[in-house]
């Protein structure tokens, strides 16, 4: 095991050793001997809904794009995808890479244009999270008194994360320009510090893998429009887990609280960590607009432990069953 992966699991120990320690260990044990196992199961069967909605994307995605491949193998790399994106220590990439390398070495397809498929289908996903939670966010804040505190975050997080995707497209689409606005930008740090050639071709490469995963997804406007719709219901089951973890702690769901959950899970997802999922970066933003909401620390801790059952474990459980059944003669294939 190398040091990166020791360092972040001891981050991840450290953070859940924190969540925990806030909270009142006998209250805590107390709630979560009582959560509703009901609730519990429903909120990996909302996580597990949200996935294969997002297969479902990929399928279109890989219809557009003139490949062949059975929904069936389709879902079992995006679990297996998942399941990558949990355990491994790359920032949700890992599972990305995998499932690019089965498709073309395992299941015989381009290698071009299934990176270009799986590109859009990251696009798809970014662009669904950040328009669904700008969308809810506003309506949260005209509908209902919101703490300024949540306010300035949610108005920052949701605004930033849109403006900031807006941007990113602009320079896939324009790819001409992004690349000689690149190589500028290379010039000026160069008058300070060596860039290496490694470092160009890095860049220019993953510009030229955004301007074709975007080429594939604006390729049919159909395609484009029931991507998008399907990306803001896979967008809701997911942020649906957090409200089932508050009700199975016996959490009271009005509408008010139904948005703010909601929207605290959802604006938690947005803010770039950089950090791989079982590190639970994301369980200590959570928890901070928790705090700021006023909910009690044990209920809070107790929810985002449901939470990470809910989706980590259970996908870890899930995720590896499909990636043992999938086998690794794929990984054993000479590239």
């Amino acid at each position: 095991m190398n040091g990166k992966v020791v360092a972040l699991l001891g981050i991840s120990l450290l953070i859940l050793a924190g969540l925990v320690g806030l909270a009142d260990i006998g209250e805590l044990k107390e709630i979560l001997g009582s959560a509703d196992p009901l609730m519990v199961v429903l909120s990996a069967l909302s996580y597990t809904l949200a996935i294969t909605f997002f297969a479902v994307i990929w399928q279109l995605l890989i219809g557009s794009a003139g490949l062949e491949l059975r929904f069936i193998v389709n879902l079992r790399l995006v679990f297996s995808s998942v399941f990558f994106n949990v355990v491994t220590p790359t920032a949700s990439y890992g599972g990305e890479a995998v499932r690019a390398y089965l498709l073309t070495k395992k299941f015989n397809q381009d290698t071009g244009v299934g990176a270009a498929t799986i590109v859009a289908h990251r696009i798809i996903g970014t662009l669904s999270n950040s328009a669904g939670t700008l969308i809810l966010g506003l309506y949260l804040i005209a509908r209902y008194a919101v703490p300024p505190v949540l306010l300035v975050i949610i108005l920052v997080v949701t605004l930033s994360s849109f403006i900031g995707f807006v941007v990113v497209l602009y320079f896939g689409l324009k790819i001409e320009w992004s690349t000689r606005f690149a190589e500028k930008i290379f010039n000026l740090i160069g008058r300070f510090r060596e860039v290496t050639e490694e470092k160009r071709e890095s860049v220019n490469e993953n510009l030229m893998s955004y301007h074709e995963g975007l080429s594939v997804l604006l390729k049919s406007r159909g395609t484009l429009i029931y991507s998008m719709l399907l990306g803001l219901v896979a967008w809701f089951f997911v942020n649906l887990v957090a409200v089932l973890a508050f009700k199975a702690v016996g959490g009271t769901i009005s509408v008010e609280n139904f948005l703010l959950i909601f929207t605290f899970f959802s604006v938690s997802r947005l803010i770039p960590t950089g950090l791989p999922e079982f590190v639970g970066s994301k369980e200590a933003i959570l928890a901070a607009l928790y705090a700021a909401s006023g909910l009690p620390v044990s209920t809070s801790v107790a929810v985002i432990i449901l939470i990470r059952l809910a989706t980590q474990l259970w996908m870890i459980l899930l995720g590896g069953a499909v990636t043992l059944q999938l086998g690794f003669e794929g990984f054993r294939e000479k590239a």
